[in-house]
């Protein structure tokens, strides 16, 4: 399983993956106030949202955060093929950040390298 973290302004959340809808062959279950998952045939995507783990952040990994209070989400994945067009949907929101759990980069500047 693969991870990594979306990071948004106080707009950006798990909501908006409970509401946009996908292609037929893409299912969406809301397993909870919390989670959201996407399934298409053997893949999977599991958001999360874990608001609270920006207090886990030193004080130099936060500088890289232009928000004074993130919305976080966590995205365990099956299949980077899967993942990266979910994430490329135009519906979501510009200006993100991802974190590998290595680097917090400009999501513009991590989706053309997945």
């Amino acid at each position: 399983m693969n991870r990594l973290l979306l990071l948004g302004n106080e707009k950006f959340g798990i909501d908006l993956f409970k509401t946009l809808t996908y292609s037929e062959n893409i299912k969406t279950y809301v397993v909870s106030e919390r989670e959201v998952q996407l399934r298409r045939d053997d893949d999977f995507i599991k958001i999360e949202a874990v608001n609270n783990i920006v207090n886990e952040y030193d004080e130099e990994e936060r500088s890289k955060i232009p928000y004074d209070n993130p919305k976080i989400v966590m995205i365990t994945f099956s299949a980077m093929e899967f993942v990266k067009e979910i994430l490329s949907d135009d519906r979501l929101p510009k200006g993100l950040y991802m974190d590998d759990f290595k680097h917090i980069r400009p999501f513009e500047e991590v989706i053309e390298k997945l």
